[in-house]
C-alpha cells in the first residue's frame, strides 16, 4: 500500500470539531411549534383574528431567531 499522502489532502493536525449549539435548535423548534399552532388555529378562528395572531407570531419568531 502506498502510505504517501497527496499534496491536496491536509493532515488533520490541530483541527478541532466545532461543538453544536443546542440552544439554536431549541429556538428553531419553538418557532416551528408556534407556526404549527397558528396554522391549526387558522381553520378555527375568523380571518381578522388569524391575521392578528399571525402578525404576533412572526414578530415573536423574528425576536427568537435574532437573539440566538
Amino acid at each position: 500500500m502506498n502510505k504517501n499522502r497527496c499534496k491536496t489532502c491536509a493532515p488533520n493536525r490541530g483541527r478541532k470539531k466545532k461543538k453544536k449549539n443546542c440552544h439554536s435548535s431549541s429556538n428553531i423548534g419553538l418557532v416551528m411549534l408556534l407556526l404549527g399552532l397558528v396554522t391549526v388555529l387558522s381553520f378555527i378562528l375568523p380571518l381578522k383574528c388569524w391575521v392578528i395572531i399571525l402578525g404576533f407570531a412572526v414578530i415573536i419568531c423574528g425576536i427568537l431567531l435574532i437573539k440566538k
